[in-house]
């Protein structure tokens, strides 16, 4: 269980947690995700200051030609 905060940059900041709900079943594996469905919870940072590269999850063929793998490396197919 893993709470992280991030204050407001006053010099007092109120953090508070409420409403936690533990449940008994198994998590997920680690590395599972195929982004077939979902991006499983991964987000581009959207800021020049904290990164160089951006990305976007899409489905289907790339606009030009050499921009893209040639088959989708889960499924083994064109789509």
């Amino acid at each position: 269980l893993i709470f992280e905060a991030i204050g407001g940059g006053a010099t007092v900041s109120h953090i508070a947690i409420d409403d936690v709900t533990l449940d008994h079943t198994e998590c997920p594996r680690v590395g599972t995700c195929d982004f077939e469905l979902d991006p499983c919870g991964w987000k581009n940072v959207l800021n020049p200051k904290l990164d160089s590269k951006d990305w976007d999850w899409n489905n289907g063929q790339t606009p030009s030609y050499f921009k893209g793998p040639e088959v989708d490396h889960t499924l083994g197919t064109s789509q």
